[in-house]
């Protein structure tokens, strides 16, 4: 099972300098929800993960995931 590689992701985030409203926007996510996924107090489900594949497009899956 592929598990979302939350650092990497926070770090591509940073790195394009999004605030959390503009990933929110980019991956379809509200905002409240990717900031509980980010601070751990939810789990990645499937329109979450939907959604980071959406922010990132060119980003490999195994750059997004761990195996």
């Amino acid at each position: 099972m592929l598990t979302l590689n939350k650092d990497t992701i926070i770090k591509l985030k940073e790195e394009r300098g999004w605030s959390l409203c503009e990933f929110s926007r980019k991956s379809g996510i509200s905002k409240a929800q990717m900031s509980k996924w980010i601070s751990g107090k939810s789990n990645a489900g499937r329109k979450l993960i939907t959604g980071i594949i959406r922010a990132f497009p060119d980003e490999s899956i195994d750059k997004l995931f761990i195996q």
